[in-house]
């Protein structure tokens, strides 16, 4: 069933005729976030988070978290001033106790520092925009919330409990590195699943499951 809801989650072409009607509330779910989920996107693109702008990296954290917190998760945030970056986000829902844990991956940092010229969300039409992050990876940050909110329509998504893992340091890991990425390995000890958000390679006419 789980595989099942996420290729429904990233392949909304799907005929909703050839789908249970479980799988057609998972589908309409993801619709009716799409607006929300733009604007998100817009919002945190066009803040700067380049992985040594601590401050700008903080200010992503800050709205993506009420969007899980939207969701049930308890979110914290792990200050990275032990190994020179701004932190990470981390969000965590406990789920029913003979129910699968899911680890979901994401960063909130960009390559693209203050310096440089490429800062803005600019829309290509309806279907495609481009920005700093806008898939690498703020628009995978964005695919994931509407993922988690789409199965809360699925019995057995409901079931399930989940880790978020939003590092602030992905493009420039912070050092020493077992400091860094001790969150992450932490909640991969812990899980029975996990999958990463981040953009295949990067042709918007594939996806990656």
């Amino acid at each position: 069933m789980i595989p099942r809801l996420l290729v429904l989650l990233l392949v909304p072409a799907l005929a909703h005729a050839a789908l249970t009607p479980e799988e057609q509330r998972v589908a309409a779910a993801v619709d009716h976030g799409v607006p929300a989920g733009l604007a998100l996107l817009e919002s945190t693109v066009n803040l700067n988070s380049g992985t040594l702008n601590l401050d700008g990296v903080r200010a992503v954290a800050d709205r993506f978290a009420p969007a899980f917190e939207e969701l049930g998760f308890d979110v914290r945030w792990v200050d990275g001033t032990p190994w020179g970056r701004a932190g990470h986000l981390v969000a965590e829902r406990e789920g029913e106790d003979d129910a699968p844990h899911v680890l979901l991956i994401g960063h909130l940092d960009t390559v693209f520092e203050p310096d440089s010229p490429f800062q803005e969300y600019r829309a290509l039409g309806d279907t495609a925009a481009v920005g700093p992050g806008t898939t690498d990876m703020k628009g995978g940050n964005v695919v994931m919330l509407l993922a988690l909110g789409a199965l809360e329509e699925s019995e057995p998504g409901r079931r399930l409990g989940f880790t978020v893992v939003l590092t602030g340091d992905e493009e420039n890991p912070g050092s020493p590195l077992e400091l860094a990425r001790h969150e992450l390995l932490a909640a991969a000890d812990r899980a029975d699943y996990a999958l990463g958000f981040e953009d295949g390679d990067g042709d918007p006419r594939t996806a990656v499951v």
